[in-house]
C-alpha cells in the first residue's frame, strides 16, 4: 500500500510540475494586449513545435525499439517480440508516409462557421 502511496505522490508531482511548465509558457508567450489572431497565431506555432518534437521523439523510440524486439535483446517472449516490432514497424512506415506525401488536411467540407455551430 505504501509503495502506491509513494506512486501517487511521485505522478501528481510529474504532473504539477507539467502544468508549472505549461503555465510559465504561457505567461511568456501571451501578452496582456495580444488580439485574438495573434492569439490564434502563436497557438498554431507551438503546436506545430510540440507535435514536430513528439513526431521526432517517436520516431528514434522506433529506431531503437526495431532491432532491439527483433533480437531480443530484453529477453521478451516471443508474443512481446512480436507486438513490439510490429508497433515498431508501423511507426516508421508512417513516418515514412508523412515524410514523402506530407500531413493531409483536413478535408470534412466546412468549417464552424458554415455549420453555424456557434
Amino acid at each position: 500500500m505504501q509503495d502506491i502511496l509513494y506512486g501517487l505522490v511521485f505522478m501528481s508531482l510529474v504532473f504539477g510540475l507539467a502544468a508549472l511548465i505549461l503555465w510559465l509558457l504561457d505567461k511568456l508567450t501571451f501578452k496582456k494586449h495580444m488580439s485574438e489572431e495573434e492569439r490564434d497565431a502563436a497557438i498554431e506555432k507551438r503546436a506545430g513545435r510540440f507535435s514536430g518534437a513528439w513526431f521526432t521523439f517517436y520516431l528514434i523510440m522506433a529506431i531503437i525499439a526495431l532491432p532491439a524486439s527483433a533480437f531480443n535483446w530484453g529477453g521478451e517472449s516471443f508474443r512481446e517480440r512480436l507486438i513490439f516490432f510490429c508497433m515498431a514497424a508501423f511507426i516508421l512506415i508512417g513516418a515514412a508516409a508523412i515524410w514523402r506525401w506530407g500531413v493531409p488536411k483536413e478535408s470534412n467540407g466546412a468549417n464552424d462557421d458554415e455549420r453555424g455551430d456557434r
